[in-house]
């Protein structure tokens, strides 16, 4: 089986850089129709899906649309998408609070994910604690891009593992997935996975070809358990990651693990 942890639902006009690698899509909505279609034809069984907002700083009216959109999806393939909320920093922190806790009780959702730039805050920023403990109230995993933000106009300090340390220091019992391998700082994202139990790293954004060796090392060996399979599709294309899957010469156990099992494991599947 194979779980992406990593995929959204793109407006026309927000997915450009997203669509370098998979040029026929770009200028196009990626809607959970093409998301779909891109699994069956590559072997993908289920993927994790969040809703994108259609501009840089978004009203809740259209993190409500983005959500809805993701709704539809599970509605069409409940066997194919998992729902994914995603946060609006420029809510309030109880509007976001009731709104996930909408989406998790009613349709389902097994994850909230933010990135912690998007507001200049670290993952460990008091803004961000209540979030965690509803995330552990109703028992779903969170997702946080840690790493380069990838876009010059946000700080890249804000995506340092470091700041997850504090995270799961505080909160035990919290299954936390760390996207984007946290390169620059991937042997600071893998000390910080090896020491607490409930934190993992997904490669979304990230092709094996150029996973540094320390990761690609981390994956097949003593961080095998701690290694989730992600595209962040449409950004790359399924033909490529799993091609240069496979020159990495994982172990069938570690591949198994990597695909899908460690995910299972961290979102209570």
């Amino acid at each position: 089986m194979i779980i992406d942890a990593w995929t959204q639902i793109v407006p026309v006009g927000n997915g450009g850089a997203m669509t370098r690698y998979v040029p026929e899509l770009k200028g196009k909505e990626i809607t959970a129709e093409i998301i779909v279609e891109a699994m069956e034809k590559n072997g993908v069984d289920k993927a994790l899906v969040a809703g994108l907002d259609s501009i840089e700083h978004p009203t809740h009216t259209e993190y409500f649309a983005a959500n809805e959109k993701v709704v539809k999806a599970i509605e069409k393939y409940p066997d194919r998408i998992i729902g994914v909320f995603h946060l609006n920093e420029r809510d309030s922190i109880m509007k976001n609070i009731q709104d996930m806790e909408h989406y998790v009780k009613n349709y389902g959702f097994k994850l909230l994910r933010f990135e912690p730039f998007r507001s200049h805050r670290n993952a460990d920023d008091k803004f961000f604690y209540p979030f965690y403990a509803k995330a552990c109230e109703l028992d779903i995993a969170v997702q946080i891009q840690v790493g380069n933000t990838g876009n010059k106009y946000y700080p890249m300090e804000n995506g340092r593992p470091f700041y997850v340390d504090r995270v799961a220091m505080d909160f035990p019992e919290l299954r936390l997935i760390c996207g984007h391998i946290g390169w620059p700082w991937t042997a600071e994202m893998i000390a910080v996975a090896w020491r607490h139990p409930n934190v993992y790293i997904d490669t979304s954004a990230h092709t094996p070809k150029h996973f540094p060796d320390e990761f690609a090392h981390f994956l097949k060996t003593f961080g095998k358990d701690k290694c989730i399979f992600a595209s962040d599709w449409p950004l790359l294309s399924y033909e490529r990651l799993f091609k240069e899957f496979e020159q990495l010469n994982a172990s069938e156990d570690a591949t198994n693990k990597f695909y899908s099992e460690n995910l299972v494991r961290a979102l209570k599947l």
